[in-house]
């Protein structure tokens, strides 16, 4: 992998990028399929800040003022610190007013043009391929290229709502890292992001080994050290060879073992295009004796090997970098694909309509089939219905367990399905819910959050677009999949009405207004055709309700003088 980089010259173009800056605080150059925008650091490399780090951490979400990355914190990552002189100079070039620790920024430094940022929206050229954006940065300039490529994953997301966007690559060279632990579990929860992350670190930079903690915990600072947490690829270089890591831990460990004591050095930049350069040319070239074990201990021998370390002299390291990398190999074996899953939901979704089809020919709707199950295939629909809500409820934990990058945190296609998800499949927990007797108020007392969730979603989306195309689908569902709580709760009011009124309680006035409330609501419906027509099937859960209910009448209505009239026999 690491050659396969190397071949590309990405690393070495971006390399350019960073030593042409000279003192502008960025730069953005095209290179037909690729446009770079590297970043300067604004101070010496950063040695010597590892004593007295605390007070280098900026805690995200921040009580005293806002941050452009809160979003990075959800429900099960409530807190991520990030290296606050980067935050302080990922800020300044946003031109955000909330700057902190000016005073080791760039004297020259100047405001970020917002307005370039939205126009360099990378678009299909003319042959229809898209441009990659790269953001690259040496030590400050690349913990500051890293947060930008942070921020452009919501930036895009709310400003260009272009689905064909790329998601930026950061290459950063000898930067130190620049979170704790909430920051890589808030990286590692975005799939896409994992893989465009790539780190150089060379073998005599001091400067990304700066906030390495020491291995024996003797050595450690309480409370500071510890914090900083490594993520994405590393792409180890030296004289010798080079090699890429993507498991933290099996970073951090070869960094250790490689430290350099920077008062063995004089505190230069380390000339990564030489090496670079060099590594280019020694890759046809190079030749390795083949070691001895199964491929896992093959490769990371290799990669050792390629860093000039002997493995036989680190036989732990080698171990425990194998346990890792078996772990992740599992994993990764077990891990159900995505899109197999959604599309196994589907096939669940399909059995269901072919469901409400028969019930349909019987003319009764599906809800009431499945509420009074007078046939075998009611209890097959709870498979379905068990199948589908597992899904949902675990896709929906998911994305609200991920960083925040639009309103709506799930793609269109995921959002509509679930949507006609909740439409079809709630009225079935309705059903479930009040085949017990003396079971009341579902909305309050069991509806399940996620349903709760995906109809917010839902509804931020039509509020985004002022509109909602995909999803008029009135004749086959009811929008409101509470509809049926609402009725189940409207025929418990005309039974409480009747009961009281033969017992001489005259005191029904709050009864009746609720019923009126709930006549204009069917009203609505009606009107917006976002009811089902399977609801006017004679034996149906509402006309039995309306059946009592006109029995009690006392007043006329638009939604009264429409039922009895039967024009609802020609709703569609």
């Amino acid at each position: 992998m690491a050659n396969l980089i190397l071949s590309t010259g990405v690393l070495q173009k971006g390399w350019s990028c960073v030593t042409e800056l000279q003192r502008q605080p960025f730069s953005v150059k095209p290179f037909g399929r690729f446009t770079i925008v590297a970043f300067s650091s604004s101070a010496p490399p950063i040695v010597g800040e590892a004593q007295g780090c605390l007070d280098r951490f900026l805690e995200l979400p921040d009580k005293t003022s806002s941050s452009p990355l809160d979003f990075l914190a959800t429900k099960d990552n409530t807190k991520i610190s990030i290296h606050r002189p980067s935050h302080s100079a990922f800020c300044h070039l946003l031109g955000n007013p909330a700057l902190t620790d000016q005073a080791r920024l760039h004297s020259e430094a100047i405001l970020f043009p917002f307005v370039a940022l939205k126009k360099l929206q990378l678009k299909k050229s003319g042959d229809q391929k898209q441009t990659q954006l790269i953001l690259v940065g040496r030590s400050l300039g690349g913990s500051v290229a890293a947060l930008f490529a942070l921020w452009l994953l919501k930036n895009r997301s709310e400003e260009s709502k272009d689905a064909q966007i790329i998601t930026p690559i950061c290459i950063t060279y000898g930067s130190p890292f620049i979170g704790d632990a909430g920051l890589q579990r808030a990286i590692s929860k975005v799939e896409k992001l994992k893989s465009h992350f790539w780190h150089v670190v060379g073998d005599d930079d001091v400067v990304p080994r700066e906030f390495v903690v020491p291995r024996l915990a003797s050595q450690v600072v309480p409370g500071a050290l510890a914090e900083f947490k490594p993520f994405g690829t590393y792409f180890l270089c030296s004289k010798v060879g080079c090699t890429c890591i993507d498991h933290p831990d099996s970073v951090l460990d070869l960094l250790r073992i490689s430290d350099v004591d920077p008062a063995d050095l004089h505190v230069q930049e380390y000339d990564y295009g030489a090496v670079l350069q060099q590594l280019k040319g020694k890759i046809k070239n190079k030749r390795s004796a083949q070691p001895q074990g199964n491929s896992i201990q093959i490769g990371l021998s290799l990669q050792l090997e390629a860093l000039g370390i002997m493995a036989h002299q680190h036989q732990g390291l080698l171990i425990e970098m194998e346990c890792r990398e078996t772990v992740v190999d599992i994993r990764r074996k077990g891990a159900q694909n995505p899109n197999k899953k959604f599309n196994d939901a589907k096939k669940q979704m399909a059995r269901l309509e072919w469901y409400m089809k028969r019930c349909e020919e019987g003319e009764m709707d599906y809800y009431d089939c499945f509420k009074e199950r007078n046939a075998e295939r009611d209890y097959d629909v709870i498979n379905f219905k068990n199948v589908l809500n597992r899904y949902w409820k675990e896709t929906v934990e998911e994305a609200e367990n991920n960083p925040q990058t639009s309103d709506v945190p799930l793609r269109d296609r995921f959002l509509f399905s679930g949507t006609r998800y909740r439409r079809m499949v709630e009225p079935l927990d309705i059903a479930d819910y009040y085949r017990k007797p003396r079971n009341e108020d579902y909305m309050n007392k069991k509806r399940a959050s996620h349903y709760v969730t995906l109809e917010k979603w839902h509804e931020d989306w039509v509020k985004s677009k002022k509109e909602d195309p995909k999803e008029k689908k009135a004749k086959i569902l009811t929008e409101d999949s509470c509809f049926w709580a609402r009725v189940e709760q409207a025929a418990l009011m005309v039974n409480e009405l009747k009961g009281r009124r033969e017992q001489g309680d005259m005191e029904l006035d709050g009864l009746r207004n609720e019923l009126k409330n709930f006549e204009g609501y069917v009203w609505k419906l009606i009107s917006n055709h976002a009811l089902s027509a399977t609801v006017f099937f004679e034996r149906s859960t509402f006309m039995k309700w309306w059946k009592q209910y006109e029995s009690e009448l006392k007043h006329n209505s638009e939604f009264t003088s429409y039922m009895k009239n039967g024009d609802y026999r020609r709703y569609k």
